[in-house]
């Protein structure tokens, strides 16, 4: 655990707080020997200035002479503030919402990031708030050895990362450090801010009478999201019909734009992510849309593959009785995405999921046995920590929708065609 003060505090040798800081000194020669240091991140507290970290403010004796008082040398580590605040907002983020949620104080401002060593050999949370910049490491300091199946507290944690037990334990830790310390807010934003929050725009391309295969391609390849809807119509199977862009100002079409009825905003900037509606010709069982070939499902309670369709990895899990039962208990109108377990499977025992993160676009954890599955047992998104359960629906993280079940059939008990 490593403290780093932000700002100035007074503390005596009689302080029932001075052992938690020493304790918390102790371990910062040990934190920066492993690249972990939670100074660097004061900077992003304070707009920018740097706080080197220090354990006593002040020293009296008996008599109450001053023996020894602290100078604080505070220099400027980041020369744009603005860049300082736009990193804060991020870790904020990250903390609220993404792997660093176990974190979160009750009632005060936080900022922080998990790391999660990619074989499982380290961990750790650094975080702070308006006052205080603080760290938690876990590894093993001779060699790295694999945090796998480790019992803490009595349970078995299968791979400890970041968000799972620093995250807590730097929790716990500050909890003990703010009793006494008044609620503080960041400083005020530099106006120079907004900057570092303009989304790069792209040019609307032109999809209109493509393979629906070919116009999400050149979609994705301009960053922008295309949305599927497939509609009955006499056209070739799979044409895309119309595009209609969401929150598009029409105003700032490009000259080149003559085709007033679709309205599509070809040619346009938008900012990236900007989502496009394609009416495409068929329907979801159509030949418009080429199929995977019949998957035959040769699987123990419990295991999942991963198979491909148009593009996409699709997930495939054979469930587990206690899995069935834990989806089935949830209530769908707790749910940020309200669906019914029943609603989103065709066999209660295998359940097919596009393996999509609907945040950004991350592939989630959770086939392999050896994978983190989320606080919810089913999947884990490692690029922003969301969390889905049994039935792959959102329950924690920024996501904003389940994973999307794809058209599926059983041909029979053992195969199963996608599309």
């Amino acid at each position: 655990m490593i403290l780093t003060r932000i700002s100035p505090i007074i503390l005596k040798k009689s302080s029932p707080k001075s052992s938690l800081l020493i304790f918390a000194l102790s371990s910062i020669l040990y934190s920066n020997l492993n690249g972990k240091s939670p100074s660097a991140y004061s900077s992003f507290a304070t707009n920018g200035i740097l706080a080197p970290p220090y354990l006593i403010e002040r020293i009296e004796d008996s008599k109450g002479e001053l023996i020894y008082r602290h100078i604080t040398s505070q220099r400027v580590s980041i020369p744009d503030p603005a860049a300082a605040v736009a990193v804060r907002k991020t870790l904020e983020l990250a903390a609220q919402y993404g792997t660093g949620t176990r974190a979160v104080l009750d009632d005060r401002e936080i900022a922080g990031k998990t790391g999660t060593h990619q074989g499982f050999r380290e961990a750790w949370f650094i975080g702070f708030i308006p006052q205080y910049t603080s760290s938690v490491w876990i590894g093993f300091a001779e060699e790295q050895l694999p945090l796998t199946d480790v019992e803490i507290n009595g349970e078995i944690v299968s791979n400890v990362s970041g968000g799972r037990v620093p995250a807590p334990i730097w929790k716990e830790f500050m909890e003990k450090v703010v009793e006494d310390l008044p609620i503080e807010e960041w400083p005020n934003d530099p106006i120079e801010i907004d900057r570092y929050y303009e989304i790069p725009k792209v040019e609307i391309p032109d999809l209109l009478g493509l393979n629906v295969l070919d116009g999400e391609e050149i979609a994705f390849s301009n960053y922008i999201l295309p949305i599927i809807n497939l509609v009955d119509s006499e056209e070739t199977p799979g044409l895309i019909l119309s595009q209609n862009v969401d929150n598009c100002d029409r105003d700032n079409k490009s000259d080149n734009t003559e085709d007033e009825s679709n309205d599509e905003c070809i040619g346009i900037e938008m900012p990236e992510g900007t989502v496009v509606n394609l009416e495409v010709s068929g329907n979801k069982f159509s030949s418009a849309i080429p199929n995977i070939p019949p998957c035959t499902l040769s699987l123990e309670e419990g295991q999942s593959i991963t198979v491909k369709w148009r593009g996409k990895p699709v997930f495939i899990k054979k469930r587990t009785k206690e899995e069935i039962e834990a989806a089935k208990m949830v209530q769908a109108s707790d749910l940020r995405d309200p669906q019914d377990d029943a609603d989103r499977v065709q066999k209660e025992e295998w359940l097919v999921l596009v393996g999509v993160c609907t945040h950004l676009g991350c592939v989630p954890l959770g086939q392999k046995l050896s994978d983190m599955k989320g606080d919810y047992d089913g999947w884990f998104c490692p690029c922003h920590g969301s969390h889905y359960d049994t039935s792959g629906r959102i329950r924690k993280g920024p996501a904003p929708t389940n994973l999307d079940v794809p058209p599926y059939s059983f041909l029979n008990d053992t195969t199963i065609k996608i599309g």
